[in-house]
């Protein structure tokens, strides 16, 4: 089962065998580098020579400004962006601390806890190797080889490695340790009397043992879209053996058409695995085009539906969105068509049951959300945003159990859904659990708005934390009202909702 990387890497990668080129502008350790720019580096550097000790800001805005007078905010931003390149080449969390009034400082060792981060996992690597057949077939073999490889790659969850690569762990002289592979996918070719056979296998390439299995056959011709249709079986089938379990097996619609699956999973890289440079809900605009064309490709498809539903409802609730009304209008729509063709989809009612608590409508939306937990309860897209409709009636320690149940469960837990999680824990008083899964969000600024960090570094009385997050969110979104906010704010604890509303404005946010 794929799991996260950081803890591991903590263990084995430390401050020391960190490199930073003053010229280039990229930090390096044993095992990863990343681009943090020249001034990056300076201020880093600054950090690593006075280790263990509070550097004032302004000591570390000469080092990486060279005498220009600016404003503590970029300063802010510099240290989120290094907070981020540190958890990458060293993984942890909390190398850089703030320390109120005074500057910063880097630590000897990083946060390492159990917990899994959602979104931090090991992609799965997978080598495809030549599908073996009788010379007479050795042509389409490498066929089916070509289409199995290709078709994986579409999965943006999945690390695909050709061919003539993957024979290289699987010679006796190759490893995977050398060459990086976890997994290896093989395959037999036969045609006996016009009749095909093909049998499929994944092995786990520390000790070789099967992890999987299938075998299909037809009298039909293997034509081109034939191989497709297979490939994409097997796409799915690791979807949910190595990457989203339960959650795969009710969203993909059927192989039988298959330009609408290859829209809805090239949606799904957008929405799950998006680009480090995009805004998010720019990548929930992508995702959204690729499933309407999917739908209208398969008009009736539930489980279509149910996707272009639950994108418009995440739209409707992002605070930069133009037009909320119509997102959630649109949401509604979509939703209802989904559950007129199947009253049991689990996608679409646990969106329905989000959109139902941003009506005020708290008992209902928590019958929907809790009948969509019972159909899937190791789903993320289920579970997560069904415990928006639980904690906005108050339920934070249901929200709690049934997202920590899938979070347990499921290989990648996608770091969108974290949130939710945040949030209820924050509600039922586990800050520190709150923030060490927020702070890791906010790694990627751009993704991730901060409202729920500057709130929940503000309950731990960590004003100057949750001022520096407060101006980074305010770079980003220049807009941002705290009026604005409480119009987004559905809940049926109002004194809560005013609470956080004077911690927004006590950062300087403005009304």
């Amino acid at each position: 089962m794929p799991q996260e990387t950081a803890p591991a890497r903590t263990q084995g990668v430390s401050l020391d065998d960190l490199q930073c080129d003053a010229v280039t502008g990229i930090l390096s350790s044993t095992t990863d580098a990343v681009q943090i720019g020249v001034r990056g580096v300076r201020i880093l550097a600054f950090l690593l020579a006075q280790r263990g000790q509070t550097v004032p800001n302004a000591d570390l805005m000469a080092a990486g400004w060279g005498g220009y007078i600016v404003e503590d905010s970029s300063l802010a931003v510099e240290i989120a962006s290094l907070r981020g390149a540190l958890h990458r080449v060293l993984g942890g969390l909390n190398w850089i601390a703030a320390i109120p009034h005074q500057g910063y400082r880097l630590s000897a060792t990083g946060t390492v806890s159990g917990a899994r981060i959602p979104g931090r996992w090991e992609v799965p690597t997978i080598g495809v190797l030549p599908v073996s057949a009788p010379a007479t077939q050795s042509a389409l073999a490498a066929e089916v080889t070509q289409t199995l490889t290709s078709i994986l790659a579409l999965h943006s969850g999945l690390s695909i490695a050709p061919a003539d690569f993957a024979q290289l762990v699987a010679s006796p002289e190759g490893t995977a340790a050398e060459i990086g592979l976890r997994y290896l996918l093989q395959g037999s070719l036969q045609v006996d009397g016009g009749q095909w056979r093909v049998m499929l296998s994944l092995l786990d390439t520390d000790g070789r043992q099967p992890l999987w299995s299938a075998e299909v056959h037809d009298a039909l011709p293997l034509t081109g879209d034939r191989q497709v249709r297979l490939a994409a079986e097997v796409v799915q089938a690791m979807d949910v053996l190595l990457v989203r379990g339960q959650e795969a097996l009710i969203g993909y619609p059927p192989t039988r058409n298959l330009m609408a699956w290859s829209h809805y999973i090239r949606g799904l890289g957008h929405a799950y695995w998006p680009h480090h440079d995009v805004i998010w809900g720019h990548e929930v605009l992508h995702a959204l085009a690729e499933w309407k064309k999917a739908l209208a490709l398969d008009p009736d498809n539930p489980a279509l539906l149910a996707t272009v539903g639950a994108g418009h409802a995440v739209l409707a609730a992002l605070p930069s969105v133009v037009s909320p009304a119509l997102s959630a209008a649109d949401a509604h729509h979509y939703l209802q068509a989904a559950l007129d063709r199947d009253p049991d989809h689990p996608v679409a009612l646990a969106f329905h049951s989000m959109m139902l608590s941003e009506m005020d409508r708290f008992e209902v939306a928590v019958e929907v959300a809790r009948r969509a937990i019972r159909l899937a309860p190791h789903a993320p897209a289920v579970t997560a945003v069904a415990a928006v409709a639980l904690c906005a009636a108050g339920l934070w320690d249901e929200a709690i159990q049934a997202v920590e149940h899938t979070l347990a469960a499921t290989p990648h837990f996608p770091s969108i859904y974290c949130p939710p999680l945040a949030r209820a824990w924050r509600s039922a008083g586990r800050v520190e659990e709150a923030i060490r899964f927020l702070e890791a969000l906010n790694e990627e600024p751009h993704k991730f708005d901060g409202r729920e960090l500057i709130l929940a570094y503000m309950q731990a009385g960590r004003h100057e934390d949750a001022v520096n997050v407060a101006t980074q969110l305010l770079l980003l979104e220049p807009g941002f009202t705290v009026s604005g906010w409480l119009a987004t704010q559905h809940r049926i604890d109002k004194a809560a909702i005013a609470r956080d509303a004077a911690a927004l404005r006590a950062v300087g946010l403005p009304e």
